[in-house]
């Protein structure tokens, strides 16, 4: 802990002491370049190449150099027209800005102590010697501009670190250009005169790295704990139980007018489609049986399939595809026809057996065709 006393001739107490980020973020162009002359690299390697991923690699290498650009131009413009500074020391305390119009302001006599402490942050990495001045939890809830957890954003828990009844406000010496030392004398000389304990001890705090919270600083309880993951067990259940109905919604293609169309075609070959005639009831149709073609709709779903067992129930996805044509007797019918995923054998280059799966036309009994084309609302007694 440094010893450094309200007496020293190092710091103006009575002036306002103001630090930006500027200098940190034009400390950071140096790693800007060089992602950009990664991307040059990949580049110079993805020349003349036709294959998707060359293409691919092309995207992402320009996508990287001009976000690189961008960067390096927002440092210069950041550097040439600062704007407020994140942290404000003064006689009447701190002024802390957190974001734009969020301003946190800590009277010196609302900080119990001062402490350097460090702070585990993202992907393991340690903030070492931070300042960070110890207030009540009341007085944090009552004057933190953002009070909503997901407005804080994934640098809040580095930043404002919970401690019982206290709250540590955390002030990043790095973020803010400044050596640890310096900025723990600024704080604390001004705290010492202006707080109304000139005497008060320093917290001797053990050096350990402080936990962040899980989210945005929020760490749920024992309890809290127990319930998601009893959530989290029942989510995984479920998600095992029903993953293939999952599987079968997600990999079946969506249609539209030009692709029912086509289906529509094969249907003529394959299976005929189904349509309710005056006095002939539910018959299957061909091509020949109309004098011209409409638009063709198609609405998937999926549903299980009772012939397949095993751990968890077997689902299928499928397609009805409907449509309104003329019939060559002058009436205008709706017909349906049924499409679902086939199983076909080719062969290879080398004459040998492939396996592939296909949309395709598949049979409906006549229960079925009958059910379907009452739920279009041609029913049999229509």
């Amino acid at each position: 802990m440094n010893d450094t006393s309200a007496n020293s001739k190092e710091v103006d107490a009575t002036a306002t002491r103001a630090f930006g980020i500027e200098k940190f973020l034009f400390k950071k162009i140096p790693w800007a370049l060089g992602f950009m002359a990664l991307a040059i690299l990949v580049l110079f390697l993805a020349r003349g190449g036709d294959s998707s991923d060359d293409s691919e690699a092309r995207v992402v290498a320009l996508f990287i150099i001009f976000a690189s650009l961008a960067y390096i131009g927002f440092a210069f413009h950041r550097r040439n027209s600062p704007r407020k500074p994140m942290l404000e020391l003064s006689p009447s305390g701190i002024l802390f800005r957190i974001a734009k119009n969020k301003e946190l302001r800590i009277p010196w006599s609302e900080i119990h102590s001062l402490e350097l402490i460090d702070i585990r942050g993202a992907k393991g990495h340690i903030f070492r010697d931070v300042t960070a001045a110890l207030v009540s939890r009341e007085f944090f809830d009552a004057n933190n501009p953002v009070k909503s957890w997901w407005g804080r954003g994934p640098g809040w828990d580095v930043h404002f670190v919970p401690r019982d009844e206290m709250v540590q406000v955390a002030f990043h010496h790095d973020l803010l250009t400044v050596t640890a030392d310096e900025l723990w004398q600024e704080i604390e000389t001004r705290w010492r005169l202006f707080s109304g304990s000139p005497s008060a001890p320093l917290l001797a705090t053990p050096r350990v790295v402080r936990e962040r919270g899980w989210i945005f600083g929020w760490k749920p309880t024992p309890a809290q704990q127990r319930a998601g993951a009893a959530m989290l067990a029942a989510a995984a259940v479920a998600m095992i139980y029903f993953w293939q109905y999952l599987h079968a919604w997600i990999t079946f293609p969506d249609f539209n007018g030009d692709t029912g169309t086509y289906y529509l075609s094969q249907a003529f070959d394959q299976t005929g489609v189904y349509a309710r005639l005056p006095g002939k009831g539910l018959v299957v149709l061909r091509r020949s049986d109309f004098s011209g073609i409409g638009v063709t709709r198609c609405r998937s779903d999926v549903e299980r399939d009772a012939a397949r067992s095993g751990l968890t129930p077997a689902y299928t996805a499928f397609a009805i595809c409907s449509t309104e044509m003329p019939h060559v007797s002058g009436i205008a019918v709706r017909t349906i026809f049924k499409l679902a995923g086939r199983t076909f054998t080719s062969k290879d280059w080398q004459d040998k057996p492939v396996e592939y799966r296909a949309i395709w036309p598949v049979e409906m009994s006549v229960e079925e065709a009958d059910a379907r084309l009452c739920e279009l609302g041609v029913c049999a007694d229509a």
